[in-house]
């Protein structure tokens, strides 16, 4: 018995990486934009360092002494190099972790978790 593909399996494989590679986007976008509008702001100098990067978390801090409310960040566009990309949604700040566990009024359920619990 010969059997033949319909559709070759190296063409298959590629459809499947790049399909992956849109998703994993998609998802970190997702996350970051969620952290992003779900962090408390007094200055800002919290949410303004959230980032996305690939390969490994990028841990930016702001400890400076702060005027007005700093912006939040832009979504970074993200190319990822990788076929199968580990992409990381970060923050640096030394508190971040007591205002994921609910010591801020304006995010008692925290940011992350909100986040990841809501992702289409």
């Amino acid at each position: 018995m010969n059997h033949s593909w319909s559709v070759d399996p190296s063409n298959f494989m590629k459809t499947v990486e790049k399909d992956v590679k849109r998703r994993v986007v998609d998802v970190a976008n997702q996350v970051f934009e969620g952290v992003v509008a779900r962090s408390p702001v007094l200055s800002g100098a919290f949410r303004s360092v959230w980032t996305l990067s690939e390969g490994s978390p990028n841990f930016v801090q702001n400890m400076d002494k702060l005027t007005g409310v700093i912006p939040a960040p832009k979504l970074p566009a993200i190319r990822p190099t990788a076929k199968f990309p580990v992409l990381y949604v970060a923050n640096g700040q030394p508190y971040g972790w007591l205002l994921e566990n609910g010591s801020s009024k304006k995010a008692p359920l925290g940011m992350v978790s909100v986040t990841i619990a809501n992702i289409r």
